[in-house]
């Protein structure tokens, strides 16, 4: 089962381990950050959330077709698809002139960061 780590760090925490990636040069970081939990609720909405389960679970060939299976409108789709990509949830693969949804993995965990690290 393939994991996608969710953790819940102040930004400043958040810069310093990107400074650290990027002189170590171990590559890009294998999880998403967010600043708090009411930010995690804004982009993990119930919408979204149904999304990400259709995806992984119909492989949509397409964001038109995605919005077909879930019964929304394309453009909000597509808005939602959007920012669940930047955010790292999902990413996009052009397939000739369509872009294709991809979940490759089962299950979020989230972990929420308490007191200082320093």
């Amino acid at each position: 089962m393939k994991v996608k780590k969710v953790v819940v760090e102040e930004f400043n925490e958040f810069w310093e381990e990107i400074k650290d990636l990027a002189t170590s040069g171990k590559g890009k970081m294998d999880y998403v950050s967010v600043g708090s939990i009411e930010e995690l609720n804004r982009i993990l909405t119930p919408q979204r959330k149904k999304l990400l389960d259709v995806i992984k679970e119909e492989k949509p060939s397409s964001l038109r077709r995605l919005a077909e299976l879930v019964g929304r409108d394309y453009k909000n789709v597509y808005e939602d698809v959007i920012l669940l990509e930047r955010s790292g949830f999902l990413r996009l693969e052009r397939k000739g002139r369509k872009l294709v949804p991809v979940v490759d993995y089962d299950v979020i965990d989230v972990q929420v960061k308490v007191g200082s690290t320093a």
